[in-house]
């Protein structure tokens, strides 16, 4: 997490992936995880359209931005150079007001 002494500003999630036998039951697990952990980092649920389209692109390995608020969540993924694995990191990173002011 980053942030200051007093607030966490980004909470972020990293799966390894290096088993790929493994994949679906890694991504359901790793989807399991970033439910609960979103809903302590935004103080509420997140809505069903939210969490489907999270859990599609954890499990298909799409990259995604959504804006939730004053937070913005993101999912990544970076294939290995010699593709026999991959990360996947899941984040929530508060955005200031400033930046939607135009």
């Amino acid at each position: 997490m980053a942030g200051d002494s007093n607030v966490a500003k980004t909470l972020q999630i990293v799966m390894t992936v290096n088993d790929l036998n493994n994949e679906k039951e890694s991504c359901s697990r790793f989807f399991e995880l970033v439910n609960k952990l979103s809903l302590l980092a935004l103080g509420t649920d997140i809505n069903h359209k939210l969490k489907n389209n999270l859990k599609k692109n954890i499990t298909s390995g799409k990259n995604y931005i959504y804006t939730f608020g004053t937070k913005q969540i993101e999912i990544h993924k970076d294939t290995w150079f010699i593709d026999k694995g991959y990360d996947i990191d899941f984040n929530i990173k508060h955005i200031s007001q400033e930046k939607h002011k135009y």
